[in-house]
């Protein structure tokens, strides 16, 4: 989608988790983000989440939103390493029929699922601790 700085949403500011482990919520098609953009296509994508024209009426509309919102999380001495969260409405972005966070990268398994009233808490412990967990440039080469 075009260079960092496009992902995220203007006017959104990052937001400091702790440990120098930061997150920005950022444009994404099942957020309806272009959508409400009242975007038709985006660059360097297809047309997912964008604006279409409804075949009956002429009008243009959108599939609905799938998620609530989307972050993009990183760790401020390697902020290329990132982890993608996002925070599903029930029955949207997966088999589920109630809210949850997923968060992409947190664990081996690659993509882990949160529940009930501390998901988001729960989400942000494992997201910083594989941040923390990752080498970055400074640390690259040091011996346990």
């Amino acid at each position: 989608m075009g260079t960092k700085a496009e992902w995220f949403i203007p006017t959104t500011m990052s937001r400091a988790i702790g440990d120098g482990v930061f997150f920005r919520p950022v444009r994404s098609w099942h957020s309806a983000t272009f959508a409400g953009e009242k975007l038709t296509e985006r660059a360097g994508g297809d047309r997912s989440g964008c604006m279409f024209p409804e075949r009956f009426h002429g009008l243009e509309v959108c599939s609905i939103p799938y998620t609530v919102t989307h972050r993009l999380y990183w760790h401020e001495k390697a902020p290329d390493n990132t982890i993608s969260a996002f925070l599903s409405y029930p029955g949207a972005m997966g088999f589920s029929e109630e809210y949850f966070w997923e968060a992409n990268g947190s664990d081996e398994n690659d993509v882990t699922r949160f529940f009930g009233d501390a998901a988001e808490a729960e989400m942000e412990i494992a997201i910083k601790a594989k941040l923390l967990a990752t080498p970055t440039d400074d640390t690259k080469g040091e011996s346990a």
